[in-house]
Formats: structure tokens, C-alpha cells, sequence
């Protein structure tokens, strides 16, 4: 009896220094999938979103939504969604440099969906005639503007956070 009590002591200070010894080495090499990305990785990936941008910035300046019919407004309306729209598909095609830059930026990604598909709303009802209805949805893009502001910002866009309505 009293020789397995001492085997038993023995395998469990075994198994609780070798379990020390592995949280140790989790805590000092922590997995790299959830760590954030180095200054030149994000960098280089903000580059690339801040381009794809610019590029739908330019497309934008020429679109005008001043002095238009209810109609005219929702060809336009509909006209700068498709250019999101084409940004979100531009970005979402880029590869993010870690998963955990994937959580970050995803947020921002969303805000611009639910931008396109409130602008695509707006132009729906602005084709109906439904003005009030048009405006209250304005109101969400603005709203769904603000987080993508919010959330690109906190990831360190600059250039992108003109394409939300103010």
C-alpha cells in the first residue's frame, strides 16, 4: 500500500509540472492566429483597402445627387451602392495578414453591407415614390455610416471613412 501511494504521489506532481510546464510555453509562445498583425503587415493591408477606396472615391465624385427627380435619385442611389458593393468585393478578396485583423476589420465590412443594402432600399422606395419611407431608411445608412466610421477609424482607415454618408 504504501509503495503505490508513493507512485501515485510521484505521477501526480508529474502531471502537474508537466501541465505548468505547458501553460508556460502557451503563455510565452502564444498561438500566432490570434495575434495581431505587425505595424508593416497592417500597413501594407491598409494600403491596399485605402486604394480600393480612393479608386471608388473618384467613381463617386462624378456621380451627383443634387437637383434630381425621385427618380434620377434612385438611378444614382443605386448607381453608389454597385460601386460599393464592388469595394466590399474588392476587399473581401484581399487576405487579411493575421485572424485576428480578420476579427477586427469584419465589424467595418459589415457596416459597409448594411450601407449597400440600405442605399439599395433608399433607391427602391425613392423609385416607388414612397419619399417618407425613403428618408427613414436614410436614416439607417446614415446610422450604418456612422459604425463604419466608428470601426474603421478603430482599425486606422483614413482614406475609406469618406464613403459614408454624413
Amino acid at each position: 500500500m504504501g509503495l503505490r501511494r508513493k507512485l501515485a504521489a510521484l505521477l501526480g506532481t508529474l502531471l502537474t509540472i508537466a501541465a505548468l510546464v505547458l501553460s508556460y510555453f502557451a503563455w510565452v509562445n502564444p498561438d500566432p492566429a490570434n495575434q495581431p498583425s505587425s505595424m508593416n503587415e497592417r500597413k501594407t493591408y491598409l494600403n491596399k483597402i485605402e486604394s480600393i477606396c480612393s479608386e471608388a472615391g473618384a467613381t463617386l465624385d462624378k456621380v451627383s445627387m443634387q437637383d434630381t427627380t425621385p427618380v434620377q435619385y434612385s438611378e444614382r442611389m443605386e448607381a453608389v451602392a454597385s460601386t460599393y458593393a464592388t469595394v466590399l468585393e474588392s476587399w473581401a478578396a484581399l487576405t487579411p495578414p493575421t485572424q485576428a485583423d480578420h476579427k477586427l476589420i469584419l465589424p467595418t465590412m459589415d457596416s459597409l453591407e448594411s450601407m449597400i443594402l440600405s442605399m439599395r432600399e433608399v433607391a427602391n422606395w425613392m423609385r416607388l415614390g414612397h419619399l417618407q419611407f425613403a428618408s427613414d431608411e436614410y436614416e439607417r445608412l446614415r446610422e450604418h455610416g456612422q459604425e463604419f466610421r466608428r470601426t474603421g477609424r478603430e482599425y486606422g482607415l483614413d482614406n475609406c471613412l469618406r464613403l459614408a454618408p454624413q
